[in-house]
């Protein structure tokens, strides 16, 4: 299993098959939450969906004081994307893959133990996000993918 993210002009230390140059990262999370105006019912009216920024940890690598200078600049990253990976009969595979566009670095850590290798954490908000999942077939291979669109800014969907 793995978790790998590619950052548009920005190359992390990743020798992984298939995600060579990619940042190997530790964990990543992120969150929605809406303000419902009504009671969940039929018909109930939607409330506005407030993102989280992607939150995302690394071990210090290359990559660490170009994510901290984007950062800093508020340079925008044309595109940002998260593999995570599963092991299967046949190889590993990815089962989930967030494709993030029009993206800034709003916060970067750094931090680091006498015990541990250092840890970068950093966030990311985006224009665009493309999440798709994809499920493991009982055989191994990977079923069809499923995907989801959202443009924060407008509320579209697809």
């Amino acid at each position: 299993m793995g978790l790998y993210v590619r950052l548009e002009s920005i190359k992390g230390a990743g020798t992984s098959r298939g995600h060579e140059g990619w940042v190997d990262a530790s964990s990543v999370s992120w969150s929605l939450a809406s303000s419902t105006t009504t009671m969940p019912t039929p018909g109930g009216g939607a409330g506005k969906v407030t993102a989280q920024a992607v939150q995302l940890s690394a071990p210090v690598g290359p990559h660490s004081p170009l994510v901290l200078l984007a950062c800093v600049r508020g340079t925008h990253l044309k595109s940002v994307t998260i593999e995570h990976t599963v092991a299967s009969p046949r190889e590993e595979h990815v089962d989930q893959r967030w494709e993030l566009s029009a993206v800034t670095v709003v916060d970067y850590a750094t931090g680091a133990t006498p015990e541990s290798i250092g840890q970068d954490s950093f966030g990311l908000l985006f224009g665009k996000l493309v999440y798709t999942t994809i499920a493991q077939k009982r055989d191994g291979s990977a079923a069809a993918p499923i995907s989801v669109t959202w443009e924060p800014t407008s509320g579209r969907t697809a």
